[in-house]
Order: structure tokens, then sequence, then C-alpha cells
């Protein structure tokens, strides 16, 4: 199914009945050979059952937590809402932290997966562009609040899986990079064309148009102004 984004993206979605979604700009973005790195890369996720695993995880994880939770509390001769709200607060953060973990591991089989019938250094070229396109950071702390490993972490384990040189994923990303910014000035250029040239000109005829309606009338007037 494709569906009508600004954003770069592919999913599967369903627990039972799972489809696969791309966005418009997904398939705007990228080559025909990298798109097919990225369908791998999802149909990748359907083979694993990574959603269904991840959903009965993510339940199990949760169900685990909040039970010690509220034991805790339970236990705990606690006053005020203040314990109560520190509890369920740090209860929420470990939850949060340990699925976006299991989510990110479930991403790397899925890449490495993923490598095994398509041509690694097209797969890196087609997640750089995709990264690139989306303003995402190839890396940092905050990555550990993300559903996916970062571009760095993603192309480092493709690497060492494949023994691809720096020098060669350095080249491969620099060419990405210049696709996407390539890219992005054509959609510039079409939205200044679009929405700001072409109405400006449609208002110059207007006025034009304008202008020469009123000297025609002007004339008109004058010429009748002589007959008198």
């Amino acid at each position: 199914e494709i569906f009508n984004s600004d954003v770069a993206n592919a999913m599967v979605e369903g627990l039972f009945r799972e489809k696969l979604i791309l966005t418009s700009k997904l398939l705007k973005l990228l080559s025909e050979e990298e798109l097919k790195a990225i369908i791998a890369h999802e149909l990748a996720h359907k083979k694993r059952t990574h959603i269904k695993v991840g959903f009965v995880g993510f339940i199990i994880i949760g169900a685990v937590i909040y039970s010690i939770a509220i034991y805790l509390l339970n236990s705990i001769n606690f006053e005020g809402l203040t314990i109560f709200m520190g509890i369920f607060l740090f209860a929420y953060t470990l939850d949060y932290l340990i699925c976006r973990y299991i989510s990110r591991k479930i991403e790397k089989d899925a890449d490495l997966l993923t490598t095994k019938v398509v041509e690694p250094k097209t797969y890196i070229k087609a997640l750089s562009k995709i990264h690139f396109a989306s303003y995402m950071p190839k890396e940092g702390v905050l990555n550990i609040l993300m559903t996916h490993p970062s571009l760095k972490d993603r192309v480092k384990y493709i690497q060492r899986e494949f023994n691809i040189s720096d020098e060669e994923v350095e080249k491969i990303m620099d060419e990405a990079y210049k696709e996407v910014e390539e890219l992005q000035k054509k959609v510039l250029k079409w939205i200044l064309h679009t929405y700001i040239f072409y109405p400006l000109h449609q208002i110059q005829i207007m006025l034009s148009v304008q202008s020469l309606l009123k000297l025609m009338k002007m004339k008109s007037f004058l010429g009748l102004v002589r007959k008198h």
C-alpha cells in the first residue's frame, strides 16, 4: 500500500493480517535497487515474526515491571502522592527503555537478514538516504530512546559482517547525501515555482489586463469627448 507522506518510510503493520506500507516520498527518494533493499528489510520482519514477538514481549515485560511496582507499593507503608508517582514513573521509564532496546535488537536482526539477500552496499546507501532525508542524526546519546539503531551503528555491524572498508562506506554515504541534497533542491524549486513564482506571475497578468482595460476605457472616453 502506498501512503502519501512527506516522510521517507516503509513499515509492515498488522498483528494478524500484516501489510507492507511505503510512503510516496520513499518512492521518489530511492532507486529501484535501493527500494528493493528496504522492502527486503520489511519482509525480514515478517519472516522473523518480529511484530508478534515484539508485541508479546512488550506485554510480558510491562506486566512484570508493573506487577513489581504494585507489589512494592503494597509492601511499603507510604504516605502521600510523591512516593506513589515516583515508583510508577520509575516503572514506566524502565519499561520504555527495555522495550526500546528490544526494538533496536529486532531492527538489527532484520538488517543482517536483509544483507544476506541484497547487496550490502546498496542497503547502506538506502539507509543513508532515508536518514539524511529525514534529518536524523548519525549517532548520539539520545539513541537509547529510539526504536531503531543509529545510522552509525547499523553501518558498523554491516561493515563487520561483510568486511567493507571505512573508505567505501564514506564514499557511499557521500553519494547518498549528494543525491538527497539534489532531490531536495528540485523539490524546493518546484515549491517556489508552484506556490510563489507562478501565483505572482498570474497576479502580474491580472494587473496587466486590468491596466489594459482601464486604458481602453480611457481611450474610448477621450474619443467621445473629441466627437462632442
